[in-house]
């Protein structure tokens, strides 16, 4: 019955129907998931939070610029930007890449260091070993800000903090 072409199949809100042409015996296909049930009958509905954004439309186009560079724009929007704009953008964009890189290694180390420190409390070259501040350029560190547990605000307050977003920016309207 698997591959049998006079099979149809129709489907209402109780459940799906399966029509077989070459016997008269249709096989019926109840919706029998708890979820849908606890919807119907209780209404146990789970929405997902809606989040507020947190920038404006001035401070998003600034800190976009900064994250994605010209990404943040499409193709007819690059077209309307200066020689001098794209090279402005471009170079913001890999100067706070390089910082954001160097940042994530740091955070990396810190939590390795605490990591290490609680193992081997004794050990002294554990202790070496977390006394050492390096940052390797050619590293690229490929954790989410997520991974991180870094938002949005905490990225542009370090930013802020950096001197890659202006001083005001959240004070921008």
């Amino acid at each position: 019955m698997n591959n049998n072409p006079n099979k149809t199949i129709h489907a209402n809100s109780k459940g799906i129907v399966i029509y077989y042409g070459d016997n008269n015996r249709p096989k019926y296909v109840a919706y029998k998931s708890k979820e849908v049930a606890d919807i119907q009958h209780f209404g146990k509905v789970k929405y997902q939070p809606i989040e507020k954004p947190i920038f404006n439309k001035t401070q998003k186009k600034i800190y976009s610029e900064l994250l994605y560079g010209l990404k943040a724009y499409d193709q007819i929007e690059i077209m309307g930007l200066s020689y001098k704009d794209i090279l402005r953008i471009n170079s913001l964009h890999r100067r706070t890449q390089f910082f954001l890189n160097r940042w994530k290694q740091e955070i990396q180390d810190s939590r390795v260091n605490v990591f290490l420190s609680a193992l081997f409390p004794k050990s002294p070259m554990a202790k070496t070993i977390c006394s050492m501040k390096a940052y390797n350029k050619a590293y690229i560190d490929h954790h989410t800000f997520k991974e991180l547990g870094l938002n949005q605000e905490t990225i542009a307050f370090k930013l802020v903090e950096i001197g890659f977003l202006p001083k005001n920016f959240f004070q921008l309207a």
